[in-house]
């Protein structure tokens, strides 16, 4: 089998090998997309406390100032 008669195989296989290694990297529980979920996780609990935090600071008076 020579070169020239491979090249439509490898023309006919490029499709479906791509789209297989495409699908590999995108499937949920690679490594970096679980990182991902979890610093998303840590960073909406860090807000929810900051927004408590103002709603408590805001419903709360002035403080009364004495010198």
């Amino acid at each position: 089998m020579s070169v020239s008669q491979i090249v439509p195989y490898l023309f006919f296989l490029a499709c479906p090998v791509s789209m297989a290694i495409m699908m590999w990297f995108m499937m949920p529980g690679m490594g970096s997309h679980a990182t991902n979920e979890h610093a998303a996780e840590q960073r909406v609990a860090q807000l929810a406390l900051e927004v408590e935090a103002l709603r408590v600071r805001q419903s709360d008076p002035e403080p009364v100032r004495t010198h």
